[in-house]
This record gives structure tokens, sequence and C-alpha cells, in this order.
């Protein structure tokens, strides 16, 4: 069909066979507006062929963590909690016996057969400056995967990240983003674990898009978490 409407708009006679409606063959010719005609059938093709922009197809909303030791940040908690329909595929192939919990066995399925491929081709989609250079981290720790209301799969884990203070202001800036836009990333919120080690820092946390940062096609602009901190 594709075919036939490819030829016509280019104003050509197209022969076609239509097997499955038990015709053997049609003879198209182009009359009246041509104009008109090859408009509608503009319109067709567009509607028929699969747009280069399709994506996303995985949402996922975050949220960000920051906690505190004596000595300054200690790690960054993040928590991922999945579409609808991407937490049912989770479910159907890692909820093994399908009680709409993970237990340690399949969480543990989960951190061997997904984890990996997160880590090694996306960096678990997680980016870190500290003091405006690249903080590279190898891996994360206290990883958990839970179903809630029984339809909604969470993941959670931390990276670890220790900048200490110094005799000057420290900044650490997070961003969490698929550069292929097949995943959004939606930031929920950002939190500071509130303990004795977080009270010994004068510390101040704001969210702006970095627009330095634009992906697919300079059509997005990640969400970018700013952190600075020094002692009191």
């Amino acid at each position: 069909m594709l075919a036939v409407v490819l030829r016509l708009i280019s104003g050509k006679t197209c022969t076609s066979k239509l097997a499955h409606s038990g015709v053997t063959s049609v003879r198209i010719t182009m009359g009246g507006n041509i104009l008109q005609i090859r408009f509608i059938l503009l319109i067709l093709l567009c509607i028929w062929v699969k747009p280069s922009f399709s994506h996303p197809h995985v949402f996922i909303d975050y949220i960000v963590d920051l906690s505190f030791d004596s000595s300054g940040l200690d790690k960054i908690g993040i928590t991922w909690k999945f579409d609808d329909m991407y937490s049912t595929a989770i479910m159907h192939v890692y909820d093994e016996n399908k009680d709409h919990r993970f237990d340690s066995v399949e969480t543990i399925t989960i951190i061997d057969k997904m984890l990996p491929d997160i880590k090694k081709k996306y960096h678990y989609f997680s980016y870190i400056e500290v003091d405006r250079k690249v903080f590279n981290f190898e891996s994360i720790t206290d990883f958990n995967a839970v179903i809630q209301d029984e339809m909604v799969v969470e993941f959670s884990f931390n990276i670890p990240c220790p900048v200490k203070t110094a005799s000057t202001t420290r900044e650490v800036r997070f961003t969490a983003y698929d550069e292929t836009y097949y995943i959004d990333f939606d930031l929920n919120n950002v939190n500071v674990k509130e303990d004795a080690n977080a009270a010994a820092f004068n510390y101040k946390v704001k969210v702006s898009g970095n627009q330095n940062k634009d992906y697919y096609y300079g059509q997005v602009t990640p969400e970018e978490v700013i952190l600075t901190f020094q002692n009191k």
C-alpha cells in the first residue's frame, strides 16, 4: 500500500495486487483535482510512515537523596519509578512466582541480568560533576527492587560520591538522562538526609535545566541537581 501511495503522489498510474481482499489487481489513475488528491495522499503517507522522532518509550520518575558524613558529601541515593507499562514488562520477566514482590533470589536475578547492561552501555544514566570536573564512579551499592501497589516497579541504589569540605565552597552536580531518549527521566524530588552530619554544613540545593547538556538533536534539556556546601 505504501508503494501505491508513493506512486500516486508522483502522479503515476499504478497497478497493485491486493491478495487479502480477493482482488487480483487494481488499476488506479489520477483524476479530478490532482493537487488536492496528492495533498490527501501525502497526509496518509505521514500517518503510515513511523516518525523518526518517536521517542521516548519508557518513562522514569526519579528521586535524588543526598547524604553527608562527618567530612562532607558521602553518597547520592537514586530511586527510579517506572511507568506502568514497563513495570508490567519487568514483573513479567523477573517476578517469577507472580506474588507481586521481588524476593532475594529475584532481586539477584535483576542485578545479574539487567544491571550489567545498564552499567556498561549507559553508566546507570547518571552523570556527576564535582567542582566542574567529571566524577567517575565504578559501581553502585545497596540496590533494591520493589513492586508498589502490585503494579509499579521501583529500583533504588546509592552512588558513592565522597566529597570532602575544603577552605572554599564545594559544588556537586548530578544529572540523569538517556542520550538516545529511549527513556525519559523526570525529576520528582530532591531530599537531603537531615541528621547530625548534615547539620555541620551550610548547604544549598537547587534544580535547573542545563542547556549545555541538551541531547536528542537539541530537543531535550536535562534537569540538573546542584548541591553547594561548606563548613559552618
